[in-house]
């Protein structure tokens, strides 16, 4: 049970979801700006639907931290992060092997030099994340989302990323 999942957006490239307070965005492949822009959209939206606070999930598959990441990209990226204050952010960059945990790694480090209010963590699996988002973000909001409904809202965002 996907504990009420909502797709707000999908293309061939990502997809944007929501369950109780949680915003799920999931990426296949590097996203330009408009999609980034499409983020925004439901990022507002969410925020605005669950003023208590709002956690997010997002995911990157394996092929979708291919590339260098435009100014423009990095400048959304930044006041997206500025913008909204949620009550934790999860991030899983999807795949084993070399690449993937040195992008964990990474952006491990710019997290620490990065200042936000907000608690937020990166991870290897979806599992690990929507535990802790669910029990950080989640909760004492009315309608939290369990782990295991986080992660079947994950699989049905994921599932809808047009083929």
């Amino acid at each position: 049970m996907d504990g009420g999942c909502q797709i707000l957006y999908f293309d061939d490239l990502c997809a944007l979801g929501a369950v109780g307070n949680v915003f799920i965005s999931l990426t296949r492949r590097r996203q330009d700006v408009r999609r980034l822009r499409q983020v925004r959209v439901g990022l507002d939206a969410h925020f605005k639907r669950w003023p208590g606070g709002v956690g997010t999930l997002s995911v990157l598959e394996a092929n979708s931290y291919s590339g260098m990441v435009t100014a423009e990209e990095r400048e959304e990226i930044q006041r997206m992060a500025k913008d909204y204050s949620a009550r934790g952010v999860a991030l899983v960059i999807e795949g084993s092997g070399f690449r993937p945990a040195a992008m964990r790694t990474l952006l491990a480090g710019v997290y620490l030099v990065t200042r936000v209010t907000y608690p937020r963590k990166i991870f290897s699996s979806v599992g690990e994340a929507a535990s802790w988002i669910s029990s950080s973000a989640s909760a004492g909001v009315p309608g939290a989302i369990d782990t295991a409904a986080l992660v079947a809202a994950v699989e049905k965002v994921r599932a809808a990323i047009a083929k």
